[in-house]
């Protein structure tokens, strides 16, 4: 066989390969839109800090939203996975309204069921809300409980529990920002206060405050509780 009919026997060869696997893929798209299969219609990620801060992120809506609650205990050997319960109870009570919206515009559309995917990077705390793991604090119990009679209200919804990476969660990089924007104005308000001391300390000033005051060039008095 020459040259020339080797090359064209490859070319013939790859040119059949590459017409299976179009018709591959274009069955395997067409079958998925047919049968209108979706892993989620709605993720959410949610996390929890032992600061007192938790949060969830709305992939849908791209809505987010960061609440303040008291902070855990230092050292508590389940302060941390109460947050990230916390994180996953406020995260169904903020976005249901949200929830039954989409879930009516899906039924009037006569599509699926309306799925709904809370993604958390606490492992056992999925794991506990899964059914996988025991829960044993009185605390986490109290909010599990809280939790299933909010999915009681949602028979309408498919909810799912499932973990992913820290890197990966929206919600915990919020919390991350918020926590860098507060250390970096706790470090400024710190150096003005040196600063306005130092220059108090200059003029022979000792102001009777108890906490932590900055004196303004017009004679203002900014206080930083």
């Amino acid at each position: 066989m020459g040259s020339f009919a080797v090359h064209r026997h490859y070319t013939n060869m790859i040119i059949v390969l590459v017409n299976l696997l179009y018709r591959t893929m274009t069955y395997t798209t067409t079958t998925l839109l047919s049968n209108r299969v979706h892993l989620s219609n709605i993720m959410i990620d949610v996390d929890g800090s032992p600061s007192g801060y938790i949060a969830w992120y709305n992939h849908y809506t791209g809505t987010s939203r960061i609440r303040m609650i008291r902070p855990a205990v230092k050292n508590d050997k389940f302060g941390v996975q109460r947050m990230e319960m916390l994180a996953i109870y406020f995260a169904l009570v903020d976005n249901r309204l949200h929830f039954r919206r989409v879930s009516k515009r899906l039924e009037k559309k006569r599509q699926q069921q309306l799925i709904i995917d809370v993604r958390s990077d606490s492992k056992s705390t999925v794991e506990q809300l899964q059914g996988m793991s025991e829960i044993r604090d009185t605390m986490l119990r109290r909010i599990c409980r809280a939790i299933t009679k909010l999915l009681v209200g949602m028979t309408y919804y498919i909810i799912l529990f499932n973990h992913l990476e820290r890197t990966r969660n929206i919600a915990g990089l919020l919390l991350e920002q918020r926590r860098r924007k507060q250390k970096e104005q706790f470090i400024v308000f710190d150096r003005i206060n040196n600063m306005t001391r130092y220059r108090r300390e200059r003029l022979g000033i000792f102001p009777r405050f108890g906490h932590l005051s900055v004196l303004l060039d017009n004679n203002m008095m900014m206080q930083v509780y």
